[in-house]
């Protein structure tokens, strides 16, 4: 009963936020060049958007879900975000796999770059891959990738930009944690066993730091969808984002079912790490 309760409250706390954030924009207005202020306005708004939520009819939702392309370009949009996230992952392994092999006056300089690829601008990556494709085409005729999605489309070159600096940071947290490992038993035995590094961190190591890895996740996945709206705008990919510039003009009920529809990828790995840190530690140690 008490968890319900605590649902029931979060729900309707998030459900007031919705109708304060979908009403503030008419607290204000311009009147002669000159920004005003209009409680009048803001308090009609709030009961319109109230009404309208009240009023939802889901039939008119499901009709427009199956009478056009929505369905299709927002599974579009999760292909391209579970791809993306399989890369991180996979990527953060095999750059943590190469700071193991390499020599340790070598690691040090890793480390920094691996560092340094926070404060390199998602902008920044894009424009220098689209630099390179479209220059290794004029040059050679040669087209590594499907830039745009306009007829088509495109999913290596999505992944690859939305997955490349997420992938440095997988990488700089799973060498945090290998490095506290490495210095315990397991792996000190491991080690006089005469296994080569590689085979230690492959087959010990990363599977004691995977669950706190799936736990990491929560953080990254937004930073794998924040990439996604960006790239799905610049490399005009007919994915379901493209619709953020419209939704908010739109009915209330249909700006909540957007950002519902938005955070089930969220969610869902918010709920995935929640269930590892359970199993991990241990229910009176989840703090998320």
């Amino acid at each position: 009963m008490k968890l319900f309760v605590h649902y029931l409250f979060r729900g309707l706390c998030i459900l007031a936020g919705t109708v304060l954030f979908l009403s503030i924009p008419r607290l204000f207005y311009v009147e002669e060049k000159r920004l005003m202020f209009g409680p009048e306005f803001f308090l009609g708004s709030l009961q319109d958007v109230t009404g309208q939520i009240f009023r939802f009819n889901p039939s008119l939702l499901i009709h427009q879900w199956m009478t056009t392309n929505i369905a299709e370009r927002y599974f579009y949009t999760l292909q391209l975000l579970g791809l993306s996230l399989l890369a991180m992952v996979t990527g953060g392994i095999i750059l943590t796999g190469l700071f193991i092999i390499t020599p340790k006056k070598i690691q040090s300089k890793m480390k920094d770059l691996i560092n340094f690829s926070e404060a390199v601008p998602d902008l920044l990556i894009i424009f220098i891959l689209q630099f390179v494709v479209i220059y290794m085409y004029k040059e050679t005729g040669i087209k590594l990738f499907r830039l745009y999605g306009l007829s088509e489309k495109s999913y290596l070159m999505p992944v690859l930009v939305v997955s490349l600096l997420p992938s440095f940071f997988m990488a700089q947290f799973l060498i945090k944690e290998i490095e506290s490992e490495w210095e315990k038993d397991y792996v000190i035995f491991a080690k006089s066993k005469g296994l080569h590094n590689l085979t230690i961190y492959f087959k010990h190591i990363l599977r004691n730091v995977l669950p706190m890895a799936v736990i990491q996740l929560r953080t990254l996945i937004w930073i794998l969808l924040s990439n996604l709206v960006l790239i799905e705008y610049l490399f005009a990919l007919q994915g379901f984002t493209k619709d953020m510039d419209t939704i908010f003009t739109k009915d209330a009920p249909s700006v909540i079912v957007f950002c519902v529809l938005i955070a089930v990828p969220i969610l869902f790995v918010d709920l995935l790490a929640r269930i590892t840190a359970h199993v991990y530690r241990g229910k009176d140690e989840v703090h998320l």
